[in-house]
């Protein structure tokens, strides 16, 4: 689990104006305990999923405490257990997106969805294609 908008355990209610988390936790699944693993970017409204080929997470768009919003990429190596904030892309690159989805499948994140901001309409209705060759380098 990273990022999001953290929330008060007793009202389950977010401060106003909201703070974005950057910290990245885990879910052991043999004691369901979860775990500390680390800091990242802060981001709301983004995707996250694992690549087992680069044995590792890809972060997609998002937005941020200024409600910028984003279509970069970010890679949390599993292995390593460190954020890489810069990585190569080559080809065109969907236009920047909050509240989109994401699914990976070993070396391919499909990503379908989502909104420039909260106001506007979908950005597109085309499936993107993220596909890692190597860990630091995607088209």
């Amino acid at each position: 689990m990273h990022g999001g908008i953290p929330l008060a355990a007793k009202t389950n209610t977010a401060d106003s104006p909201p703070g974005i988390a950057n910290n990245m936790d885990y879910l052991d699944p043999t004691t369901l305990a979860w775990s500390y693993a680390s800091n990242g970017p802060a981001r709301k409204y983004h995707t996250l999923c694992y690549m087992s080929s680069i044995e590792s997470l890809v972060l997609f768009g998002g937005s941020d405490q200024n409600i910028a919003s984003y279509n970069d990429i970010k890679v949390f190596s599993v292995k390593n257990n460190g954020w890489k904030y810069s990585v190569s892309i080559k080809g065109s690159a969907p236009a920047e997106r909050i509240l989109h989805s994401a699914v990976c499948s070993e070396d391919t994140m499909y990503m379908f969805g989502g909104t420039h901001s909260i106001s506007d309409t979908p950005s597109d209705s085309m499936v993107w294609m993220l596909v890692a060759n190597g860990e630091s380098n995607f088209t």
